[in-house]
């Protein structure tokens, strides 16, 4: 029973890392513009100063 479950922790294991390597090695262009985005200039408000106003009463 103890082989059994060393098998199924270094199977885990493998899957884990096998994963891991594939989202960062696929996906490295789309989270390196992500990173990018809390950077970016909008001329946008963050927050709109009329509905806040009317909220208030």
């Amino acid at each position: 029973m103890s082989l059994l479950f060393s098998m199924w922790t270094v199977l885990v294991a493998i899957v884990f890392l096998a994963i891991v390597v594939w989202v960062f090695m696929g996906n490295k262009k789309e989270f390196d513009e992500a990173a990018q985005i809390p950077f970016e200039e909008t001329d946008e408000p963050l927050i709109e100063a009329e509905s806040t106003e009317k909220s208030h009463g």
